[in-house]
């Protein structure tokens, strides 16, 4: 197996998560010359929930790591690593940004001409609105947007 994912290990990993009211956001497989690692980013599918608990990560990793040794589609040895996104993840769909509702985030978007940050406060499926330190509102268009993230607090 190289860097590609195989369909197989999407169609387990998404069976997996499924089980656990999880979606898979992204797969990627490193191989590396001891061990490869496989590492599997897990999101909730409720938008309105920020991230897959703890407990529910690693009943989910053995049931993928069951999974996966019964249909051995990965050859070589392997670390699997099961996590959901990092508090730093970029911010690309609407549900990432509904999922960020309240928070303040930075965003890069054509029309702006420099980053603009503020406290997102609605997202539909087209467009966000953010409310500035000085109380001003901006909306932008999703589709345009070129970087968001979280501004994090620490």
């Amino acid at each position: 197996m190289s860097d590609a994912v195989s369909p197989i290990v999407w169609d387990l990993a998404r069976e997996a998560a499924a089980t656990f009211d999880a979606d898979v956001r992204d797969i990627t497989f490193t191989p590396h010359q001891s061990r490869a690692v496989l590492r599997v980013i897990v999101e909730p599918t409720d938008d309105m929930i920020d991230s897959v608990d703890i407990d529910v990560i690693a009943r989910l990793s053995r049931a993928l790591a069951r999974a996966l040794d019964d249909a051995d589609p990965i050859t070589s040895k392997y670390v699997l690593e099961v996590s959901s996104p990092g508090a730093d993840q970029p911010l690309t769909r609407p549900r990432d940004f509904r999922r960020n509702i309240t928070r303040t985030v930075v965003v890069e978007h054509p029309s702006l001409g420099e980053p603009v940050t503020g406290v997102l406060e609605t997202v539909n499926d087209d467009t966000l609105e953010l409310l500035q330190n000085d109380g001003s509102r901006v909306t932008v268009t999703l589709a345009d947007i070129t970087s968001a993230h979280v501004v994090l607090p620490w």
